[in-house]
């Protein structure tokens, strides 16, 4: 008997400081152990809480410096809210780690269309359209990007 409530008294602090551990690490905005760094930064990015969001996404690139996928999303989040030469440069990054993605491919040539590069956005959304074939949200960048293009 004495045993059983020893072991169990011994099992809710383990737990109560691992839980604290994790909530104190939420706390300081890191995540905890074992937990996608990227969720903080889509969570506050849903909220619409650009700052935060952005901080978020900062932190996780610090936390893991070789993702392409934060830098991804990251400057997809800066393409969104105008910031194109800070979008550019962290799509930049991650099209050196992944030069064949279509996502991150269209999001640099969102970058570039933003910018005002219409030529170097129209080779971008070519070759992302060469990796994605008939998506209608990068034909339709493609056509729109034409158009702005022309005198």
């Amino acid at each position: 008997m004495f045993r059983a409530l020893f072991a169990a008294s011994l099992a809710t602090l383990f737990w109560g400081l691992v839980a604290g551990f994790a909530y104190s690490m939420a706390l300081h905005g890191r995540p905890p152990f074992g937990s996608d760094p990227l969720l903080g930064a889509r969570e506050a990015a849903v909220r619409r809480d650009l700052p935060g969001a952005l901080r978020q996404y900062e932190m996780a690139q610090r936390l893991s410096p070789d993702d392409a996928r934060i830098a991804v999303e990251h400057g997809s989040l800066l393409v969104a809210n105008g910031r194109f030469d800070a979008a550019a440069e962290r799509l930049e990054f991650a099209l050196g780690r992944r030069p064949d993605d279509a996502r991150t491919l269209a999001g640099l040539a969102d970058a570039r269309r933003g910018q005002g590069r219409h030529g170097e956005a129209l080779a971008l959304y070519a070759r992302a359209l060469a990796r994605a074939p008939g998506h209608p949200g990068l034909i339709r960048a493609l056509a729109e990007t034409r158009r702005e293009s022309r005198p």
